[in-house]
């Protein structure tokens, strides 16, 4: 905790670059949800989702996207290569505490902490708009779809700090399946083909994480298996993604030596 909130002190110390970069996260937020609600509105529903219930997928992976960011651009794989590299990660090694640990909290950026609240104001006003009943059950459904995005956007790029343990230079494996993953659960599964739809729904499972549970917010039924009723697989689910992040990062660990002069 004490590394966590040095890091803020400095990141905000400087409070122009500070604002400037805060204005910028909610900023694409909200241009990436109103471009696609003016779009749907123009022709009035992409396979038969309208603009609100779109932005409520959006707000989702956003706000997901900006908790993650948070503390995992210090694990992003061309930053920790830099780290391996460099010989900085020998100096971690030598702390007291886990290494994973200080690296996600050693750099956190608060500044995508506004992307995360942007994204989520995008929520309640798309379901607000979509004419989601705000239950508890439907918020605590939301809000752990947002927290489950975070997780598994978090878990690939661990997953692939780890492959740089062995390689030193960045992947961009990591990268296309974090990145990829945000933008194509921008929109809903149903306009992907069946391949695509079981691909990212339990191989890279952001389906499961977002679409899903915005379909049982929504009270809609999903295209062939996938569905509101994989609700409850979620959890199952990530934690199986979380472990293996756990154990690709203790493999490359095991296997790291020192790159620095």
């Amino acid at each position: 905790m004490a590394v966590a909130a040095a890091s803020v002190r400095s990141l905000a110390g400087n409070r122009r670059m500070f604002a400037m970069r805060m204005v910028a996260d909610v900023g694409i937020v909200l241009v990436e949800t109103l471009l696609p609600v003016f779009l749907v509105d123009r022709f009035g529903s992409v396979a038969g989702w309208t603009g609100p219930e779109m932005a409520l997928l959006i707000g989702t992976i956003r706000a997901g996207e900006g908790l993650s960011s948070l503390a995992g651009r210090t694990v992003d794989p061309f930053r920790f290569a830099t780290v391996v590299r460099q010989g900085t990660f020998d100096q971690v090694l030598t702390r007291p505490v886990s290494p994973l640990a200080w690296m996600l909290t050693s750099g956190l950026e608060p500044r995508f902490a506004f992307r995360a609240v942007a994204g989520a104001g995008v929520m309640a006003w798309a379901s607000v708009a979509s004419g989601v009943p705000l239950t508890v059950a439907n918020v605590a459904v939301l809000a752990g779809a947002a927290l489950a995005a975070a997780v598994l956007i978090l878990s690939i790029l661990v997953m692939g700090a780890s492959l740089t343990f062995l390689t030193v230079e960045g992947s961009d494996v990591a990268n296309v399946f974090a990145n990829g993953a945000v933008g194509l659960s921008s929109f809903p599964l149903d306009v992907y083909g069946s391949a695509l739809r079981l691909t990212f729904t339990f191989v890279v499972p952001i389906g499961l994480c977002v679409y899903v549970p915005v379909l049982f917010v929504l009270g809609r039924d999903g295209p062939g298996i996938v569905g509101p009723g994989l609700l409850p697989a979620l959890p199952v689910v990530l934690a199986t993604v979380v472990g293996l992040a756990g154990l690709a990062w203790r493999a490359g660990l095991r296997r790291y030596t020192s790159t620095g002069s």
